[in-house]
């Protein structure tokens, strides 16, 4: 499905593209090296949001509503199949980037409305549904850029304010350039 402003997460090999806008912001897609395949539609349809995780444990988070421009707190999980609902994010914010796993994933940046620098860390304990907590903010406030890696050692790069070629690390408890 053509579209702009979708989230991925996965592997090479095992990927997924998530939700996005043309024109009902909910289509998952798989792929598997070779080719694409529908699944499992967003409980919450979304654009310019961000995910993690795998094809078969993945996370959706943040973004805005499809159609409009309401932004979203909303976090949604996947467990290859379908999508349930998780914990709401701390902050709404659109045009932000993610990291990690579906059991630690990592929210940085965005829009809301004005261009931020923050981070949450969303985590499980005892089992438990996930829960976004506040972690330590990105040095330089961004929108629009790329994130990669685990939430443990992350990285984003790129971005609007206006332009960002600078590339920041995080360690599991800070950022540095």
């Amino acid at each position: 499905t053509a579209r702009i402003r979708l989230a991925g997460a996965g592997t090479q090999n095992a990927g997924l593209a998530i939700g996005g806008e043309n024109p009902a912001g909910v289509a998952t897609e798989e792929y598997n090296g070779s080719s694409w395949a529908t699944s499992g539609n967003l409980g919450v349809a979304s654009s310019a949001l961000a995910g993690a995780g795998t094809q078969t444990d993945g996370l959706a988070f943040g973004g805005q509503s499809v159609p409009g421009s309401t932004l979203r707190s909303t976090t949604q999980e996947y467990n290859g199949l379908a999508w349930a609902a998780g914990k709401a994010m701390g902050v709404a914010r659109s045009h932000l980037s993610g990291a990690g796993t579906q059991n630690a994933g990592l929210a940085f940046g965005g829009k809301n409305p004005s261009i931020t620098n923050l981070t949450e860390e969303y985590t499980y304990a005892d089992y438990q549904v996930g829960a976004w907590n506040a972690a330590a903010n990105m040095i330089t406030a961004r929108t629009s850029h790329a994130g990669a890696g685990i939430a443990e050692a992350a990285i984003t790069f790129g971005g609007n304010d206006p332009v960002i070629t600078t590339t920041e690390e995080y360690n599991g408890s800070s950022w540095s350039v």
